[in-house]
């Protein structure tokens, strides 16, 4: 049969495969709500960063999430955090919110 009437699934069956075209999907959501915002992606990050501390923890980036129109469900919004913590200490700093937001494949 025609690879176009495979299952997406299917044809993409490296699981790998499948996270990077959530991750893009993902950035390129996060773009779309901060330009419809008219924010920066710093003053979009200093705005989430309540603390000041210089990074979001889980509770400040799914506030972000949802502030930004992006309905995640919980488990949603973990592996979501754990995708943009690029050096997996729990917490997204300003480097790693930039770096997600940019990235699109």
């Amino acid at each position: 049969g025609r690879w176009q009437d495979a299952a997406v699934s299917k044809v993409l069956q490296l699981e790998r495969d499948l996270d990077l075209i959530t991750q893009a999907s993902l950035s390129v959501r996060i773009r779309e709500a901060l330009a419809g915002r008219s924010m920066t992606i710093r003053s979009a990050f200093d705005t989430f960063d309540v603390d000041e501390g210089g990074a979001l923890d889980q509770v400040q980036t799914w506030a972000a999430l949802h502030y930004l129109g992006l309905e995640l469900s919980a488990e949603e919004a973990v592996l979501f955090i754990e995708v943009m913590d690029d050096d997996k200490d729990g917490r997204v700093s300003f480097r790693d919110f930039h770096r997600f937001v940019q990235s699109a494949f």
